[in-house]
């Protein structure tokens, strides 16, 4: 009876989980430092930045917030499922841990930016090193996809083995992820070229299994 009470507390904090970082991106994306940012322009996004400090601060906030979610959703998913395939969900698990590692590394350079917009370099100079980081950021992200989407992917490959949370909705989770993961590869030859709708799909289906793990928590076969 313990034992079944800890996976529904496991399920419902994962679930939990989803919910913060759904909610930290969306902001993250709606309010946030990307609203300052001008594609091809990082003179005026500097500008941006230099009059809207708070905003970007706000956006490092959200990013910080994120990633913290996803390691504390990660370890939940993976002390729910190892029992499924260990071997898979420590790997899973791993995937996870490095969106988080490049995640942070993308909220360092928006840490440093903000240094640099503030500092008494030379224009010249500060832009350069501006758009270096930008285009770093640009890289981490679409390495970051192909990670989230693979732990993804082997996570709900689990869930559909356990039969934990329905099938359909494992299925859901899959294809939701193999979009995001084929998209994060198109990324990386053709960076402007890009599909958003993989990455709206795989936010539908993180709200959706969020809800679900907060409500429903998992089926347990006695």
């Amino acid at each position: 009876m313990k034992k079944m009470e800890s996976i529904q507390k496991t399920a419902r904090f994962a679930g939990w989980a989803y919910f913060i970082i759904i909610i930290t991106s969306v902001l993250s994306i709606a309010f946030g430092p990307y609203r300052l940012m001008v594609e091809n322009d990082v003179v005026k996004s500097i500008e941006n930045i230099a009059s809207n400090q708070l905003l970007f601060r706000a956006g490092i906030v959200y990013e910080i917030l994120m990633y913290t979610g996803v390691i504390f959703l990660s370890v939940a998913l993976f002390e729910l499922l190892k029992q499924v395939g260990r071997g898979r969900a420590m790997a899973a698990l791993l995937c996870r841990f490095g969106e988080a590692i490049m995640g942070f590394l993308t909220v360092i350079g928006s840490i440093i930016t903000l240094y640099l917009v503030n500092s008494d370099f030379e224009p010249a100079f500060m832009q350069k090193n501006i758009q270096l980081i930008f285009e770093t950021k640009d890289a981490l992200m679409a390495a970051l996809m192909v990670f989230i989407s693979v732990g993804s992917i082997l996570f709900f490959q689990l869930f559909y083995q356990s039969k934990y949370i329905p099938r359909w909705l494992s299925i859901f989770g899959i294809i939701a992820f193999s979009f995001m993961l084929l998209e994060s590869l198109i990324l990386q030859l053709y960076p402007m070229e890009a599909w958003m709708f993989p990455g709206a799909l795989a936010i539908v289906f993180e709200i959706v299994v969020g809800l679900w793990l907060i409500i429903k928590g998992v089926k347990i076969n006695e």
